[in-house]
């Protein structure tokens, strides 16, 4: 997906020249996206941005007027978006009518399709907070709020069906995403398997299965 946000636009409407905008601009940003999470924010310079894409540095203000921390913010912004707009379709596809263990296996995918495939957004997420408007961390916070209540949920209808013991839902809902977000972040942030000798679809499975002993459920 584009990091632009979505045209609403028929493409048929623009000309050569809109077009060719909109894909320097996504080079733009997928530049500095790389340099933001490899040596921070601070750390790169207009002139390295615009280096890579091998652009006057002048002309990063056609594309961004507020310059460099535009940039971020439009990273930042369309990592959250991304995420906040597709997330709620992929989620109600799992519900209570699915056995306990695929319930939990496609809640586990989507952790890694959401976090695990964009090392460069989830560094600069945590390296800059203090540079980040407040409201992407609130969307952040809450997309992921969201996951939590809707996993509690599905809980609470399979133990009406008597399906899982009935316990505190969300300490089960903390039990199960936990190691799942060590997982992902840490092997995000360090690259190598310093922690995790395992493939992702390995951990899964265990995690499945693991989480699913302790809830006594076959």
């Amino acid at each position: 997906m584009k990091m632009i946000e979505r045209e609403k636009m028929n493409k048929n409407t623009l000309t050569s020249r809109d077009l060719q905008a909109i894909e320097r601009k996504n080079q733009l940003l997928m530049a500095a996206k790389k340099l933001f999470s490899t040596y921070g924010y601070h750390a790169t310079s207009v002139r390295q941005i615009m280096s890579e894409v091998q652009m006057a540095d002048g002309l990063i203000y056609h594309y961004f007027p507020k310059g460099k921390k535009q940039i971020l913010d439009e990273i930042c912004l369309g990592f959250v978006k991304e995420r906040f707009l597709d997330l709620p379709e992929d989620l109600n596809k799992i519900n209570a009518t699915m056995p306990m263990r695929e319930i939990l296996l496609a809640f586990g995918h989507l952790m890694f399709k959401y976090i695990g495939n964009d090392k460069d957004s989830l560094m600069i997420f945590f390296r800059e907070q203090q540079l980040l408007d407040e409201s992407y961390l609130m969307m952040l916070k809450k997309t992921i709020k969201n996951v939590l209540h809707y996993t509690v949920r599905l809980l609470r209808k399979k133990s009406l069906c008597h399906e899982i013991p009935k316990l505190n839902f969300y300490l089960m809902a903390n039990q199960f995403w936990s190691p799942l977000y060590a997982y992902s972040v840490q092997n995000l942030l360090f690259s190598k398997k310093i922690f995790y000798d395992i493939e992702p679809k390995e951990y899964l499975e265990n995690i499945v299965s693991s989480t699913l002993a302790t809830w006594q459920v076959k």
